[in-house]
C-alpha cells in the first residue's frame, strides 16, 4: 500500500499592530487667549500735547483658557490713543490677537504757548486785538489773556490766534500775556490802549431862511445854539468837565454858551463877536471886538467884564486867546495907516509882528513855556497872503503861495500849523504844517480853521466845498463830514477829550 504525505501549509498571518502613541496635550482641549492686562504701568505716564506714547517699562500679560500667563512682547502690541489735545485721564488702548486693554491716569500736557506778534499796536476800547503765535487752546475760555495785567476777554481762538476784546481801561498799556494750562507767553513789544475820545467841534450852518444857526456837534451829533430866527454863528468850543463853552455871537450880540445857555457879553448897542473862549480856574475868558464909532476895538472879557486892548482910534480885532500862569494873550490886529498890522496883546500890552508894510493878521496864539507862537498871514510884494507863524516875534514863513495860517498849536517840540493854501485853478486845499512841513487834507476847495493835537491824533476843523460847504473835521488826514451838504456850513473851532 502506498504511503502519502500531506504537506499542510499552515499561512501564519502575523497582523502586527502598530500602536500610535499619542501626547497627552493632543488629548487636551486647544489652548486660546482669553484676556490681557496692564500688570506693569508704562514709565512714562506724562506727555505734551502732541507727543508719541512711549510704553517703556510696561508689561501686558496675556491670560490664556488653561489659567496659564505670559507677558507679551510689546512689540507685538498695537497701541491707539490722541494726545492731540490736552488733558487729564487719558487712555491708551493696547490691542493684541483682538484682546484690548487700557492704560489710564495718562496727563497730556499742552506745549507752552508763545507769542509772534499782535494787531493792532494800539487799540481804544471795544476793539478787537489779534493775537498770534502757537500752542493757544482752540477753546476761548482755556486761554487767559491780560493786557498788562488787565484781564480781557477772548472771543475766537484756534491754536495759533486768538481775537480778543480791548478793555475799557488807561491800565491795560503794556505787555500781553497769554496763560494756556498753567503755562504763560509773553509779548516781546508793549501794547497801547488808546483811550476814547469825545471830539467836540464849533461852527454854524445856513437855513432854508438863509439865516445862520450856531451850534456845535458832539461825535458827530448836533446841538443847536440858537433857533434860527436871526444870524447867529459859534467860533470856538472848548469842554472843561462835564461843561461844554461856546463862544460866538446871536445876532452880532458876542455871547458864549454853557452847557447851551446863552450868556451875553454885549447888550447889543453895537455889533460885536465873541471869537474865541479859555477856562482858567473858575473864570471864563472870552476875546473877540465889538463897534465903537464906526470902529472895531479888539477886546476881551474876563467872566463877563470888558477889558478893551484898542482905544477905538484904529480898527482892531481879537481873535484868539491863551491863558498861561496869570498871563492872558490875545492875537488879532489893529490897523496903522491903512494897513493892518499883526499883533498880540499880553496883560493888556501890545506886541507888533509886521511892520505895517503889508496887511496882516494874527488869527491865533498858544504859549508853550516862555515860547510865544502866534499864526496868521502877511501880504508879500506880489499881492499875495502868505500863510506864516512868529515865534517870539520871528516870523517863519510855511508858503510861498496864496495861503493863510489860521491856527497853532504846540505838543512837546513839534508846532503845528493849520490853514489853506492855493492849489491849482480849482482853489485852495485845507492842509496843517508839522514844524513847516506841509500836510494836505483834502483835494477840493477847502480850509481848516482849527487845530488840536491829542496824544499822537491830529484833529483840524474846517470845510471842504461839494456845490455847498460841508462842515467837517478831520483824524490824522481822514475827513468826517458834520453836515450833509445841503445848506452851506462851517466847522470853526475843535476841542477833544479824553476819557479819565
Amino acid at each position: 500500500m502506498k504511503t502519502f504525505k500531506k504537506l499542510i501549509t499552515v499561512t501564519i498571518i502575523i497582523v502586527t499592530v502598530i500602536f500610535i502613541a499619542c501626547k497627552e496635550d493632543d488629548l487636551l482641549p486647544e489652548k486660546t487667549l482669553v484676556s490681557i492686562s496692564v500688570t506693569t504701568p508704562p514709565a512714562k505716564m506724562i506727555y505734551m500735547r502732541g507727543e508719541a506714547f512711549d510704553p517703556a517699562g510696561m508689561v501686558i500679560t496675556a491670560a490664556y483658557s488653561d489659567n496659564t500667563a505670559a507677558a507679551i512682547a510689546l512689540s507685538a502690541v498695537n497701541f491707539a490713543y490722541d494726545f492731540s489735545q490736552a488733558g487729564t485721564g487719558k487712555i491708551v488702548t493696547a490691542t493684541y490677537e483682538g484682546k484690548s486693554t487700557t492704560i489710564t491716569g495718562i496727563i497730556v500736557e499742552p506745549e507752552a504757548p508763545a507769542i509772534s506778534g499782535f494787531v493792532p499796536r494800539e487799540a481804544a476800547n471795544g476793539a478787537t486785538l489779534t493775537i498770534t503765535g502757537v500752542n493757544f487752546s482752540a477753546v476761548p475760555t482755556e486761554n487767559s489773556v491780560t493786557l498788562n495785567g488787565e484781564a480781557v476777554t477772548v472771543k475766537a481762538a484756534i491754536p495759533t490766534e486768538l481775537k480778543v476784546i480791548v478793555p475799557k481801561s488807561k491800565t491795560s498799556t503794556g505787555l500781553i500775556r497769554v496763560t494756556v494750562a498753567g503755562k504763560t507767553a509773553i509779548s516781546t513789544d508793549v501794547f497801547t490802549y488808546l483811550p476814547e475820545k469825545t471830539v467836540y467841534v464849533s461852527g454854524y450852518e445856513y437855513n432854508s431862511n438863509d439865516l445862520t444857526v450856531a451850534k456845535y456837534w458832539k461825535n458827530g451829533t448836533v446841538v443847536s445854539l440858537t433857533d434860527g430866527t436871526k444870524l447867529a454863528e459859534a467860533h470856538s468850543v472848548l469842554v472843561v468837565g462835564n461843561d461844554v463853552y461856546v463862544a460866538g455871537h446871536e445876532n452880532f450880540v458876542a455871547k458864549y454858551w454853557k452847557n447851551g445857555n446863552a450868556v451875553s457879553l454885549t447888550d447889543g448897542t453895537e455889533s460885536a463877536e465873541a471869537n474865541s473862549i479859555l477856562i482858567s480856574g473858575s473864570n471864563v475868558y472870552v476875546s473877540g471886538y465889538e463897534w465903537k464909532n464906526s470902529k472895531r476895538v479888539a477886546k476881551y472879557w474876563k467872566n463877563g467884564n470888558a477889558i478893551s486892548l484898542t482905544d477905538g482910534t484904529n480898527d482892531a480885532m481879537g481873535f484868539s486867546i491863551f491863558i498861561s500862569g496869570s498871563d492872558v494873550y490875545v492875537a488879532g490886529y489893529e490897523t496903522k495907516n491903512l494897513h493892518n498890522v499883526a499883533k498880540y496883546w499880553k496883560n493888556g500890552i501890545a506886541k507888533t509882528l509886521t511892520d505895517g508894510t503889508n496887511d496882516a493878521v494874527a488869527y491865533s496864539i498858544f504859549v508853550s513855556g516862555s515860547n510865544v507862537h502866534v499864526s496868521g498871514y502877511e501880504y508879500n510884494s506880489n499881492n499875495l497872503t502868505v500863510a506864516r507863524y512868529w515865534k517870539n516875534s520871528v516870523a517863519v514863513s510855511l508858503s510861498e503861495k496864496d495861503s493863510r495860517a489860521n491856527a497853532v498849536c504846540v505838543s512837546g517840540s513839534d508846532v503845528y500849523v493849520a490853514g489853506r493854501e492855493k492849489g491849482d485853478s480849482l482853489g485852495s486845499y485845507a492842509k496843517y504844517w508839522k514844524n513847516g512841513v506841509a500836510v494836505q487834507l483834502s483835494t477840493k476847495s477847502s480850509n481848516v480853521s482849527a487845530i488840536y493835537i491829542s496824544g499822537n491824533d491830529v484833529y483840524t476843523a474846517g470845510y471842504e466845498s461839494n456845490a455847498d460847504n460841508v462842515a467837517k473835521y478831520w483824524k490824522n488826514g481822514m475827513g468826517i463830514a458834520l453836515s450833509d451838504g445841503s445848506n452851506t456850513a462851517y466847522a470853526t473851532g475843535i476841542f477833544v477829550v479824553e476819557e479819565e
